[in-house]
């Protein structure tokens, strides 16, 4: 993984997350409250990252 020298933007993160959870859930990966664990872990850790 390489380092960023800034954070993205908010939004581009979201559609990111967005955009993951879409693949998987058409992929049936995961079920629907897999996916909400999931996507609440992730930007819960984001936030977590960015406000350290």
């Amino acid at each position: 993984r390489g380092e960023l020298e800034e954070a993205p933007d908010s939004a581009v993160v979201v559609n990111l997350i967005s955009g993951a959870i879409q693949r998987l859930a058409l992929l049936g990966i995961l079920d629907r409250d897999e996916l909400v664990d999931h996507a609440e872990a992730m930007v819960l850790g984001g936030l977590v990252r960015r406000s350290a």
